[in-house]
């Protein structure tokens, strides 16, 4: 089951499916990508590949003749590097598409607590989420 399924722009399908990995989690202190350089990438990378290599998921990718995108981030809000791909796509089809500004959002204001590019501001909401919850928890 994907969290989010749609299309892009070609008309292909796309199932994506959303995943926050603890990093002081056993199973995270216990994997072996602690002992690596990078070991926030590392564990995320894991956290993808075990999706990709899924029985179940490439079935229905299979069967869907779909585009599969583990979007993988850690409880602190990093990405993962197929999340971060995945938005880039996204953010170069707005952009593309003549949205990435998002100053007619705020017509009246001279600054702003948040951005006004399309891109910053859901990097920045995305990571924000996950943080949250994260603390939600504690």
């Amino acid at each position: 089951r994907a969290d989010l399924f749609g299309f892009d722009p070609s008309g292909m399908c796309v199932l994506v499916d959303v995943s926050v990995t603890c990093l002081t989690g056993d199973s995270a202190m216990r994997s072996r990508g602690m002992d690596m350089r990078g070991r926030v990438e590392a564990l995320l990378r894991d956290v993808e590949m075990r999706k990709i290599r899924n029985p179940r998921i490439e079935a229905a990718t299979r069967a869907r003749n779909a585009l599969f995108v583990p979007f993988v981030l850690s409880s602190n809000g990093a990405l993962g590097a197929r999340a971060n791909a995945f938005l880039k796509l996204v953010f170069g089809f707005v952009k593309k598409e003549g949205r990435l500004g998002m100053r007619s959002s705020h017509p009246c204001r001279a600054s702003t607590w948040s951005t006004t590019w399309f891109s910053t501001f859901w990097r920045q909401r995305i990571s924000t989420a996950a943080t949250a919850t994260s603390a939600a928890f504690l």
